[in-house]
């Protein structure tokens, strides 16, 4: 899968968890704006990026609490509600390393290019 380097992404940052390209995971998602970015990614092409938190943060992240490389993920199962939050299955597609943040008012978005082992 190519990676498009003019597109935003929705960002999921995630807590206590890395996912890994070619892997597929299933996650919790009940804080408004990561709710918010698995439905946009969910309503677009299927398509968000993984970011690892830093640290634990109670309430929601900002760009600055996650890592710059994570996975690009294709959304397969999405089950669940914005109110309760949802239940999904993702799959890592490949590794990414987000070269911009842009910040929504609903949740975060990224420019991101495709990150190989050196």
């Amino acid at each position: 899968m190519e990676i498009e380097l003019s597109k935003k992404y929705p960002v999921l940052p995630t807590r206590n968890v890395v996912i890994f390209a070619g892997t597929t995971l299933p996650l919790n998602i009940g804080r408004p704006r990561s709710v918010a970015a698995i439905e946009a990614a969910n309503e677009r092409d299927g398509l968000i990026i993984a970011l690892a938190q830093k640290s634990e943060v109670s309430g929601e992240p900002g760009s600055e609490d996650v890592y710059a490389v994570g996975t690009l993920c294709k959304v397969e199962k999405m089950r669940g509600s914005s109110e309760n939050g949802y239940q999904v299955l993702v799959r890592g597609m490949s590794r990414v390393k987000v070269y911009e943040f842009a910040p929504g008012e609903q949740f975060i978005e990224a420019l991101a290019e495709p990150r190989v082992r050196v």
